[in-house]
């Protein structure tokens, strides 16, 4: 597990967090994520992130299993922490082979209310190349991600 890339995912949290509550609450806050209590700092932000700092890095993998179950987070932060857990479990390898042939034989009208819509939005994170299903459905076989020049 790549902890110095979850304690920065945990940081990035604490960051919004530190304005949602009052400096009387932070102690309750960090025993509830399971962050050790910090009175360094002058700041809200600065206690937290003292308290981060003093927390084992064996203890991260709970800290953010709190912070993902307790606090309200945007769809990127949540995904992003997630990724970082669970790029540390185990998991089953899937071959590519066994992927494809899933996708293939996968039908999204019989899980799709509105496939129409659906194809649309997926159509707008990149350039899809689709095959026709049995049903005259479109359906994903290749995607061009966007790139972003840095």
């Amino acid at each position: 597990m790549d902890t110095a890339l979850l304690r920065r995912l945990i940081d990035g949290v604490l960051l919004t967090l530190y304005r949602r509550y009052t400096a009387k609450e932070l102690p309750a806050l960090c025993e509830r994520l399971g962050l050790p209590a910090s009175s360094e700092g002058s700041t809200k932000h600065e206690r937290l992130v003292a308290s981060l700092n003093a927390c084992a890095d064996d203890r991260l993998p709970d800290v953010a299993e709190a912070v993902l179950d307790q606090e309200e987070l945007g769809q990127a932060e949540r995904m992003a922490l997630q990724d970082a857990l669970w790029l540390g479990r185990h998991h089953v390898q899937i071959p590519s082979r066994t992927r494809r042939e899933l996708a293939r034989e996968f039908d999204l009208s019989d899980h799709l209310g509105h496939p129409d819509r659906f194809m649309a939005l997926w159509a707008e994170c990149g350039t899809w190349t689709t095959i026709r299903s049995a049903g005259g459905l479109p359906r994903p076989t290749a995607c061009a991600a966007r790139l972003s020049a840095t």
